[in-house]
């Protein structure tokens, strides 16, 4: 599916956090700490409903700081909930506004729970490879 940035934002307490992020504005998107309810990605969570072309300026943790801006127009983003548990959002950004179709969104709902239990295989295994390296220290 063409885009510019994607974000996998897991959540951690009350908040949205980037667990992976690649693209651009890559960086900007890195450092959100996003509370559960605010912003896109808050809201798609928080009410468990995908967006289609919604605006990633309303994004918080930058709205505020002049220095932070984002060229991107549009987002598609969809809630993320595996069978394991984790919570999260998967969020596909484009500099097009109007950049996702309806469509689009359908085929990305509709390997969505494989995707989230794929990311939340992945987040298992870089934690256990953190314990894993950290009691290699010790021994």
């Amino acid at each position: 599916m063409p885009h510019d940035c994607v974000a996998i934002y897991v959540q951690q307490n009350n908040r949205l956090k980037a667990a992976y992020v690649q693209g651009e504005n890559s960086r900007l998107f890195s450092s959100l700490e996003i509370p559960l309810g605010q912003g896109l990605s808050g809201w798609v969570l928080e009410n468990n409903k995908p967006i289609v072309n919604g605006n990633p300026g309303v994004e918080p943790g930058y709205l505020n700081d002049a220095a932070k801006f984002t060229t991107l127009c549009s987002a598609l983003a969809m809630p993320l909930r595996p069978p394991g548990g984790m919570r999260g959002v998967l969020a596909l950004y484009a500099l097009e506004k109007e950049s996702f179709s309806k469509d689009q969104l359908e085929i990305i709902l509709s390997i969505e729970t494989v995707f989230a239990t794929a990311v939340e295989n992945t987040l298992h295994c870089r934690q256990a490879n953190v314990i894993s390296e950290s009691l290699a220290g010790v021994c």
